[in-house]
């Protein structure tokens, strides 16, 4: 009996010390990305534009912010976060640019149940800091495809890429270089569909 209440006890304490362990960890400081403020574009404003969820290999698809070294080491800022995985993030100020722009009827996720015209698929294949011999520039690279919805058939694809020097090697300086870089090729994309869907 008394040994049931020593591995009791002992399991208590555990216990104990795990929450404060987990209390007494700080949470890392979160970041967003920034829709761009855009000018109304040229559009048919009769199409409805689904946006699929972006995919990403497993180093992008995560909250952590990344970075590479010269040698192509993949590392994380530490102490600072995205507010949601990237992806998620980046659909997500891509809508709000796109529905921004009033060039489309409405600008649909597969949360709102309903089918589009035209849909973007999208693959993120570089969204990181490159820090090497003293400086860090952002770089986003997105490989988008225009999908006809009505007959399920690829209309066109495009490769937009940005770069943004980053004023330091902080990861302040880091986030805000990559927001820039972002903003530009969300802009590329808003102005090169809202071309291709007149």
């Amino acid at each position: 009996m008394q040994l049931i209440r020593a591995m009791a006890a002992f399991a208590t304490a555990s216990m104990l010390c795990g929450c404060s362990g987990l209390l007494g960890a700080s949470a890392p400081a979160t970041y967003d990305l920034q829709a761009p403020p855009m000018e109304k574009a040229r559009g048919t404003r009769s199409v409805q534009l689904m946006i699929s969820p972006p995919v990403a290999v497993k180093t992008i698809d995560t909250e952590e912010i990344l970075v590479k070294g010269a040698n192509g080491r993949v590392a994380y800022y530490p102490g600072v976060a995205w507010g949601d995985r990237l992806p998620r993030l980046f659909q997500a100020r891509l809508v709000e640019s796109l529905a921004n722009s009033g060039a489309f009827r409405a600008v649909l996720t597969n949360q709102d149940r309903v089918s589009g015209d035209l849909s973007l698929a999208i693959e993120i294949r570089d969204f990181q800091v490159e820090a090497a011999a003293g400086n860090a520039e952002a770089v986003v690279d997105v490989y988008v495809k225009l999908v006809d919805e009505r007959n399920n058939a690829v209309v066109t694809t495009k490769r937009f890429q940005a770069r943004q020097q980053a004023a330091g090697q902080d990861p302040g300086a880091g986030i805000q270089a990559l927001n820039s870089a972002f903003q530009q090729v969300v802009r590329d994309i808003v102005s090169w569909v809202s071309r291709r869907s007149a």
